[in-house]
This record gives C-alpha cells, structure tokens and sequence, in this order.
C-alpha cells in the first residue's frame, strides 16, 4: 500500500495501517472529542472521557502515543468551579474578562482604564478597540478584585462574554 505525498509516494507497513483502522474505527464510535491532525502524520484526539482515550492510546500498535491527564487538584478546581483558568505562574490579575460583540462608545471606560492602571490591565489593541467605537468582541482585561469587577459590569455588563478567575497551581495545592 502506498500514500502519496507530493509528488512521490510513501510505503505503509500493515501495522501502520492496522493502526488506522483501528483509530478510525474508535472514533466512529466514540462521542465527545476534537482531533487535531498536523504534518508529518501526527493526530492528536482531545476529550474528557478518560476510558476513551485509554482505549485509543492502548489499542494502537506502532504509534509513538503520549497520554496527557490533568493533576487531579487541578481537575477537581476544575470541575468545581467552571470557568477557572490554573496558572502554573503566582497570579497577579486574578479575574479576566472577556468582552462581547456590542459595538458603541466605550471611551469612558477606556478613559478610566488608563486612569486606574493598577486596577485593570489591557492590551494597547483592545484599548484602542475601545476608545474608537471599534468591534471588541474577543479581546479581554484583567482586574485586580472583585469590587472593580462589579464596576466594569456597571459600566457594561451587556457586553461581557464571560469571566474567568485564574488561580496559581501551587496555591491548589495547600
């Protein structure tokens, strides 16, 4: 069996091609999961069923497979708490807020961001999205505690997307 590659073609052992069916056959039957597949023949298959990725990692034979599972402190901050993003850095922004799709003048919130710099932190692109009346969908700020929280969601709370709380790894730990 050959694959062709550019302009050549490619040699497929039987294990090699054992290995693909029995992938492809897995995934048919699998549910909830992404797969990533890149150059130089190499598939990556993310989900949160870990019985899934066992059989997947165990039933291949030639493949060079690498199983990453999250710390079990981590998975169970995690679990716990949906929109948590662990850091294995100490966290000196501890909330970040991801804006939404709205359009309209938020200059006086960009006003108050350069004057309150110690409270929030963001990107010169998403400051100037803001001062202009620009699309800031997607681009996020980093605030300092909850109180100046509840002020950016005063100000505009119809156009948050979502909100993380990033916490240190370490800190989990104790």
């Amino acid at each position: 069996m050959q694959l062709p590659k550019w302009r050549t073609f490619t040699n497929i052992d039987e294990e090699t091609y054992l290995d693909a069916r029995f992938l492809y056959a897995t995934l048919l039957r699998g549910k909830d999961y992404r797969v990533r597949v890149e150059n130089f023949n190499r598939i990556s298959v993310f989900s949160n069923d870990e019985k899934f990725i066992d059989k997947v990692a165990n039933g291949l034979r030639t493949q060079v497979i690498e199983v990453h599972k999250p710390d079990s402190i981590v998975k169970r901050e995690v679990l716990a708490n949906a929109n948590t993003i662990v850091s294995p850095n100490p966290v000196h922004w501890p909330i970040k807020v991801t804006l939404g799709k709205n359009r309209r003048d938020y200059s006086g919130l960009a006003s108050w961001i350069e004057a309150n710099t110690d409270k929030v932190k963001i990107g010169e692109v998403a400051l100037t999205a803001l001062k202009t009346h620009g699309f800031v969908s997607g681009y996020y700020l980093f605030v300092k505690t909850d109180k100046v929280l509840n002020l950016i969601n005063i100000m505009i709370g119809d156009n948050i997307r979502r909100v993380d709380h990033i916490v240190y790894k370490a800190d989990l730990d104790k």
